[in-house]
């Protein structure tokens, strides 16, 4: 059999395959599941297999891109987004809300209602602006420097 190769999604998945002693050898400039589609190769030969672990709630974007690219590609839920009730003392208006997936911006606004958001990337500032809240700022790159980066300039223009 071929040996394993790994492609993570952004530098945070890679750092954490890493802490498990794996050698990630795919990560894309754009840290989103369209990026990684992009930036993955053509399949080589006939039917080669992906394994595609993703979230419950995550969009077909990586899986058609690698199928359209050749791949061969099975899905598993790797996990399942599983909402939390927020307690009642803190259901009130933000100066800002931090979103870093689709889903969080979704339970803010339906328990919340529409709020003034920064999202950690494009594909959750979409989500977010698409529930009604207002998207104030997107991180540069989703890691903890560029969202926080992001809040506190949102923060200084309000």
């Amino acid at each position: 059999p071929a040996p394993v190769r790994w492609a993570a999604v952004g530098p945070a998945t890679k750092h954490a395959l890493a802490a498990h002693g794996l050698s990630v050898d795919l990560v894309p400039e754009t840290a989103t599941g369209a990026g990684l589609a992009d930036t993955f190769p053509t399949a080589p030969g006939t039917a080669p297999r992906v394994l595609l672990p993703l979230g419950d709630l995550a969009a077909d974007t990586v899986r058609a891109g690698l199928v359209a690219k050749g791949w061969v590609v099975d899905v598993v839920t790797a996990y399942r987004t599983v909402a939390h009730e927020i307690p009642p003392e803190l259901r009130r208006r933000y100066d800002v809300v931090v979103v870093a997936s689709g889903s969080a911006a979704r339970q803010v606004a339906a328990q919340l209602g529409p709020q003034r958001v920064v999202a950690i990337g494009e594909p959750s500032a979409r989500v977010a602006g698409d529930v009604g809240h207002t998207v104030l700022g997107v991180a540069e790159a989703p890691t903890d420097a560029a969202l926080a980066a992001a809040v506190t300039e949102a923060l200084v223009r309000t």
